[in-house]
């Protein structure tokens, strides 16, 4: 990397992990055995762990870097629906039900997201702020707002168009040919985000270790349990 491209205070890491810094690693030695074994500590691992730690299971989460190394600390911490495909998309390929259903779910983890930073107190900056869907010409402009009609769990919640007219006083610009909001889509600290999942996780008497490579997964069907057939048991390889 050339650094003569970069101003002198440039930084190769997120400039809001000086407000979150990550953790090294919480536990240091790995047991001999566990109820659970969670691979990856970032938000989708820690998420599981903390349902099994407080459901009482001996549980471990291992990861190749540090804790929330990756995307869960790296991310512009918007919250949105995560559903890429629309409404008629959706329901061409799967169905009017299923399609909905999977709008729905989408929505859900929107108020899933809200909901658990408040009853966690989770200090990370979440605010509900809206978003803006921006149409570069009258062609998108008329796609968005022929979706808005259809019905979408998503779209429906609220959501409203802004004319091309009325874009300026929206994001104070005139870039765009209209739009749509969507009021309830919200914002985090990414890197906050992460380490109060990991407050929660340890707290719950869960193991992360961090620089803990899983190498291999190998199935060891030997040890019978009081039932007639054979455990499904794995013996996981790893290294720290």
């Amino acid at each position: 990397m050339n650094h003569q491209l970069f101003s002198d205070n440039f930084k190769t890491t997120p400039y809001w992990w000086e407000q979150a810094p990550l953790t090294e690693s919480v536990a240091k030695d790995l047991p001999e055995s566990v109820d659970v074994l969670v691979i990856g500590a970032g938000y989708t691992g820690l998420h599981a762990a903390l349902q099994t730690a407080r459901a009482g299971m001996n549980t471990l989460v291992v990861d190749a870097d540090q804790p929330g190394f990756g995307c869960s600390s790296r991310n512009g911490g918007q919250i949105s629906t995560s559903i890429k495909h629309n409404y008629a998309t959706l329901t061409q390929r799967y169905g009017e039900k299923l399609a909905c259903d999977i709008l729905t779910m989408g929505k859900a983890s929107l108020d899933y997201v809200a909901e658990f930073v408040h009853e966690e107190n989770i200090a990370c900056d979440f605010e509900v702020t809206g978003r803006f869907h921006g149409a570069h010409s009258v062609k998108a402009y008329n796609k968005l707002a022929l979706e808005l009609e259809q019905p979408n769990p998503v779209f429906n919640s609220d959501a409203y168009m802004v004319a091309p007219s009325e874009v300026h006083q929206e994001l104070g610009t005139d870039l765009y040919h209209g739009g749509v909001v969507f009021p309830h889509f919200a914002a985090v600290h990414p890197a906050k985000y992460h380490n109060g999942i990991l407050n929660r996780v340890i707290s719950a008497g869960a193991s992360v270790i961090g620089n803990c490579t899983v190498k291999s997964i190998n199935p060891d069907k030997t040890n019978s349990t009081s039932h007639s057939h054979a455990a499904n048991r794995h013996i996981i390889q790893t290294s720290l």
